[in-house]
């Protein structure tokens, strides 16, 4: 999943964990895409300040070993039409 979400374009800071910070850096902008995550079917937990620094907010998704190829594919399609659709990537 890392490697195709920065194939795709997002800024990933992945450290070989299951749980994938996406960088977004704006505290509204990783709001809405939460929000539009979220009604496309993506469970994806949006972190602001304090949790992180000021202006590096981030979308992060955990992954465990019960998702299915299928899963995944349709999350990262999920997470490529709404990271187009706010110009995230």
């Amino acid at each position: 999943m890392s490697r195709e979400l920065k194939a795709a374009g997002f800024a990933i800071h992945d450290h070989g964990t299951p749980i994938l910070p996406i960088a977004v850096n704006d505290d509204d902008l990783v709001y809405q895409a939460a929000g539009r995550l979220e009604q496309e079917g993506v469970f994806a937990n949006p972190v602001v300040f304090p949790a992180v620094p000021p202006g590096q907010a981030i979308i992060r998704i955990s992954l465990m070993a019960t998702h299915t190829e299928e899963q995944l594919r349709t999350a990262l399609q999920k997470f490529m039409l709404v990271g187009k659709e706010l110009r995230i990537i």
